[in-house]
């Protein structure tokens, strides 16, 4: 990146890979997937106020801005804090899990705000070979953590992949379309079947 000191956006870690989890109550999340919690007012962007603002559900505002004739985004328009902890208990979220090269696995999820903890935890192991990161996250299937996805055979959720490469951060990384995920579930794109 021409723009970092050393080129490196983030010196500690050269590749990150996350994971978001919708259960379909998140609007628009099994077309949209990730791109839900991308809005123009987010850190880096260019509508950007003057404090960060995280990746957000549309659902978690109250409105959002979508005209060019001022800033774009509903950063200063969150619900209440009694509204979004209702929605969080009607599993309106993304669960979202993230490894980063440097060892760190974060495990939260994205409402009013990105929140990288509270989960109940994910295991990585990944190695790096002939400059081939092969990454596998480990995680219960059934969960009672706040903001967490319970996995249940035969039902199908949505899916989204994010990959960071070459020390970048922030808005600088490559999503995957989304994809249907179940267990047991031949009509899910990824079908994860008991051996």
């Amino acid at each position: 990146a021409p723009f970092a000191e050393g080129g490196k956006m983030d010196p500690a870690s050269q590749v990150k890979l996350a994971i978001m989890l919708d259960q379909g109550k998140v609007t628009d999340a099994n077309r949209s997937g990730c791109w839900s919690t991308c809005h123009h007012d987010l850190k880096s962007m260019p509508d950007m106020p003057g404090a960060p603002v995280t990746k957000y559900l549309p659902q978690s505002r109250t409105e959002i801005a979508m005209d060019s004739s001022g800033k774009r985004g509903g950063w200063d328009k969150k619900k209440s804090p009694a509204e979004l902890e209702q929605m969080l208990k009607d599993g309106v979220f993304l669960d979202l899990i993230r490894w980063k090269s440097n060892g760190e696995v974060e495990d939260g999820y994205v409402l009013g705000e990105r929140v990288t903890t509270g989960g109940q935890g994910a295991e990585v192991a990944a190695t790096q070979a002939d400059g081939t990161w092969t990454v596998v996250l480990s995680r219960k299937l059934v969960s009672d953590k706040p903001g967490d996805v319970s996995l249940t055979p035969g039902k199908t959720y949505t899916i989204g992949f994010a990959i960071h490469d070459d020390h970048s951060l922030a808005r600088f990384h490559h999503v995957s379309v989304e994809y249907s995920l179940g267990l047991d579930a031949a009509d899910a794109a990824i079908n994860v079947v008991k051996r």
